[in-house]
């Protein structure tokens, strides 16, 4: 006999992820909203908090509230940014400074918003650069 997946499985909250990121594409906030903390809730109850999924689920939200120039994209992506440094994503860490240097941007911030997209830009070049190296013959 075949077990199905309940809700409490971080598949679900993947396949949950991606129905958010659709209606997100299709402008339809409020379900994209509702699908991101769904997965969020799940991967931080099956994963822990300081998982690479949940820093997804958290990056998600954060890039949904930017939209709507939300102050909560500022807690979301500084929640991410603290679980890809603490699990080590420097790919997480670059990508989401850059997303927060952008909303401290369009918050009034442009000093700190420049600071912080700096460090995330160097963050990724310095990751093309290792990568490069490791592909030349």
């Amino acid at each position: 006999m075949k077990k199905t997946t309940g809700l409490e499985d971080p598949a679900v909250a993947t396949s949950l992820a991606n129905l958010g990121h659709l209606a997100l594409r299709t402008k339809d906030f409020a379900n994209a909203e509702k699908l991101y903390k769904l997965s969020l809730e799940i991967r931080e109850k099956t994963l822990g908090p300081s998982h690479p999924y949940v820093a997804e689920s958290l990056f998600s939200l954060g890039s949904l509230y930017s939209l709507r120039r939300d102050q909560m994209a500022l807690e979301h992506f500084d929640r991410a940014l603290s679980v890809y440094r603490a699990t080590g994503s420097r790919m997480g860490e670059g990508e989401t400074l850059i997303q927060l240097g952008k909303v401290y941007k369009s918050l009034g911030k442009k000093k700190e918003g420049l600071r912080v997209s700096q460090e995330g830009r160097k963050i990724l070049r310095e990751l093309r650069v290792r990568s490069d190296k490791k592909t030349k013959p």
